[in-house]
């Protein structure tokens, strides 16, 4: 009875010492959280780094020598945030923090280059872009409003997925495509998918990457739910925001007071959407009516959104609103014209990305950062990292 009696402020001691303990260790998780977001958000400075450590460019190299390797090193060096596992990408050399569909994008970026050497560093560079992504966004990514955001973002885990093998990236892509789509698609306008929560617009640039998406998912899955849609939204698109004639995709469509009104406005990233879209139902469905669209696209791209020597236009505009605005459209356009030009064997296509490349090279500043006006010098000023990132993406197609 004593014995038992004598035990319990022992208990009682034990305990109170353990809340202390878990105590100590909370107020410790919370500022480490709060230390990893600031970092992660990119307000403040951090070390750049991909694959864990990053050399600074070579300040010394001659205009227009940049290779498609160093570019990508230039590029982390300004842009990349590294926070232990985790790897994230700056809004701009300023500092700042992205939106979901420029992460994918400049995921995408890093999978272009990983898909470009099969180096096992990018691959360690992709999974911990990935691991950044999840920090900032969580794992619910659906709270944005944006549908484009979304299917962009899984587009790129299904590249994710075809670049690695990695099943976990198949399951997220299946998972924001089938909720995304849910939420976007209705009967007004003939079909197709809004482009935000608010279904102000339905627009190319959430249809063009729910049908690759939806397309890709059908290869990896054998699912023929994913071929309708993906057959049924390229319809649509052709329908509502194509003119056959020409090539050209415009940009959205909504309901007006007096009616219908097609926005006739064009962008790289739309006409690279519509040809991916094309070319991947085309080689799923052997149709050749697709393929002479993507070709099409391809064509009006390099006729009439370019300048009088066939560079290709920057577009995100002037002013301090139009930062960033546009900038990385072209990298989405070249992504996928690229694998059209290489699959075909394009040689004229071919010929006028690469004079891109060249032209792009020699504007590229002493850092090896080059902007998204590819017909004059890179500024001194803040640089946009989805600016920069065109660049990046056409000297990673066309090498080396």
């Amino acid at each position: 009875m004593k014995l038992g009696t004598g035990r319990r402020p022992l208990r009682r001691w034990a305990l109170r010492r353990w809340r202390y303990v878990l105590a100590l260790f909370a107020v410790v998780a919370v500022l480490a959280c709060s230390l990893t977001l600031a970092v992660l958000g990119g307000m403040t400075g951090g070390r750049a780094a991909a694959a864990g450590k990053v050399s600074s460019p070579d300040t010394r190299r001659s205009p227009g020598t940049l290779t498609a390797a160093g570019a990508l090193r230039a590029f982390n060096a300004a842009f990349a945030v590294n926070a232990g596992k985790a790897l994230v990408y700056r809004l701009s050399t300023a500092g700042g923090s992205t939106t979901l569909f420029k992460e994918s994008e400049l995921m995408e970026m890093a999978v272009d280059a990983y898909g470009r050497t099969h180096q096992p560093s990018l691959l360690r560079t992709l999974k911990a872009l990935y691991h950044g992504l999840l920090l900032k966004e969580g794992r619910n990514w659906l709270r944005a409003r944006s549908n484009d955001d979304l299917m962009w973002s899984a587009l790129m885990c299904m590249h994710l997925y075809q670049a690695t093998g990695d099943a976990t990236y198949l399951s997220r892509a299946r998972t924001i495509f089938d909720r995304t789509y849910a939420r976007a698609w209705s009967a007004d306008l003939g079909g197709g998918l809004w482009n935000t929560v608010a279904r102000a617009s339905k627009n190319t640039c959430v249809v063009a990457p729910a049908i690759m998406t939806a397309g890709d998912l059908y290869l990896a899955l054998h699912v023929p739910r994913y071929l309708r849609i993906a057959k049924t939204l390229f319809a649509w698109m052709q329908t509502h925001l194509y003119d056959a004639g020409s090539g050209a995709v415009w940009d959205n469509v909504s309901e007006g007071a007096g009616g219908t009104i097609v926005d006739r406005r064009t962008f790289t990233y739309n006409q690279g959407g519509f040809l991916g879209a094309a070319d991947l139902l085309y080689r799923i469905t052997g149709v050749r009516a697709y393929h002479t669209e993507c070709l099409k696209a391809l064509a009006y791209t390099e006729t009439d959104m370019t300048t009088g020597g066939g560079i290709l236009k920057a577009e995100s505009g002037t002013g301090p609103t139009q930062f960033d605005s546009a900038g990385g459209f072209k990298g989405i356009f070249v992504r996928n014209a690229w694998a059209v030009i290489g699959r075909y064997g394009l040689r004229g296509p071919a010929l006028w990305l690469r004079a891109n490349a060249k032209a792009a090279k020699a504007c590229a500043d002493a850092r090896g950062l080059i902007d998204e006006d590819w017909s004059r010098p890179t500024g001194s000023g803040v640089l946009s990292a989805f600016s920069c990132s065109s660049a990046v993406v056409l000297l990673q197609m066309t090498g080396p």
